[in-house]
C-alpha cells in the first residue's frame, strides 16, 4: 500500500524525534536504528526509505534538537523583566538537568560530536553559534560591543558544561548536582549584573 506525502512526512518526523530523544539518552554509538525505528512506530525497513544511513539520521537530529533550543529561547525573550536572567534560569537549572531526552543537546552531545562525520560536526558548530549569537545579543546590554561575544562564549560554555557535569554526578551525589547548578547561575547572573 502506497503512502501519502503527509503520512510520509509524519514517518520522517516521527523517525528525527526518536532519534533525538534516544541519542540524547543514549549516545549516538549505543542507539541503534532498530530502536529508533521501534521508537517511532516503523519498521527499520521504513527507517531505510528515509535515511540512508544512521549518520544521515544523526545529522538531521542533532540539526532539530539544536532549532528547537534556539526557538525556545527565541520564545523566552521578552518574557521576564530580564533576559539574561530568564535564559540563565530556563538553562541551567535542575529541571533541565533532569530533562536529557528533551534536553540541550549541546550538554548531551558535546563529548561524542568528534567521533562524528564532518556534516554533523558542522551541524552541531552551526547550532552552538546560533546560541551564542542570542546571548551576544542580549549581552550586548550589559556589556560594551566588543566584550559581549567574549562573554557570550564564556556564558555558553559555562551553561554547558554545568549541565553536562550535574548530569554526570547526580546518580552519585545529588547534593554535589544541586550545587553546581546553583552556583554556576548565581555567578553566571551575577557576573552580568555587575558589568
Amino acid at each position: 500500500m502506497k503512502v501519502s506525502k503527509e503520512q510520509n512526512a509524519s514517518n520522517r518526523e516521527a523517525l528525527i524525534a526518536a532519534a533525538s530523544s534516544l541519542f540524547q539518552q543514549q549516545g549516538f554509538a549505543a542507539t541503534g536504528v532498530a530502536q529508533i525505528s521501534e521508537e517511532a512506530g516503523l519498521t527499520q525497513g521504513g527507517f531505510y526509505g528515509h535515511f540512508k544511513s544512521k549518520s544521515l539520521l544523526v545529522e538531521a537530529a542533532c540539526r532539530q534538537s539544536l532549532a528547537n533550543g534556539r526557538d525556545s529561547w527565541y520564545a523566552l525573550l521578552g518574557s521576564g523583566a530580564n533576559d539574561l536572567d530568564t535564559l540563565v534560569d530556563a538553562y541551567v537549572s535542575n529541571e533541565h538537568v533532569e530533562a536529557i531526552a528533551e534536553g540541550c543537546p549541546m550538554a548531551a552531545y558535546s563529548c561524542e560530536i568528534k567521533s562524528q562525520d564532518e556534516t554533523v560536526k558542522d551541524t552541531f558548530t552551526h547550532g552552538f553559534e546560533d546560541m551564542v549569537a542570542i546571548l551576544q545579543e542580549v549581552l550586548a546590554g550589559s556589556f560594551p560591543n566588543e566584550a559581549a561575544r567574549r562573554e557570550a562564549l564564556f556564558f555558553m560554555c559555562s551553561m554547558v558544561g554545568s549541565v553536562a557535569m550535574a548530569r554526570a554526578t547526580k546518580f552519585t551525589n545529588s547534593d554535589l548536582a544541586e550545587e553546581i547548578i546553583a552556583a554556576t547561575r548565581e555567578n553566571l547572573k551575577s557576573l552580568a549584573h555587575s558589568a
